[in-house]
C-alpha cells in the first residue's frame, strides 16, 4: 500500500491564514461567512492563539458557544 497523507478536519483543509490577504480581501471573506473560529479572530488581530481565548473568555471577542467550541 502507498504512504497515507495525515487526515485532517475539513475547517483545516479549507483555512485560509489572513495574515496573507490583503485588506480588502480580508474584509470580503469577513462578509462571506456566518462565523470564524477564536483562532482566526486573534490572526487577523495578530495575537496568538492563547491571547485570543483569554480574550473570548473575558469577553473581549464576541464568541458563540457551539457544543464546545467557540466561534
Amino acid at each position: 500500500m502507498g504512504a497515507e497523507t495525515p487526515r485532517r478536519s475539513h475547517a483545516a483543509q479549507n483555512a485560509i491564514d489572513p495574515r496573507t490577504l490583503s485588506r480588502d480581501e480580508l474584509r470580503d471573506y469577513l462578509r462571506s461567512v456566518p462565523t470564524v473560529s477564536v483562532e482566526f479572530a486573534g490572526a487577523c488581530m495578530g495575537v496568538s492563539r492563547p491571547a485570543a481565548y483569554r480574550a473570548a473568555a473575558a469577553g473581549d471577542i464576541r464568541c458563540l458557544p457551539i457544543g464546545r467550541r467557540r466561534v
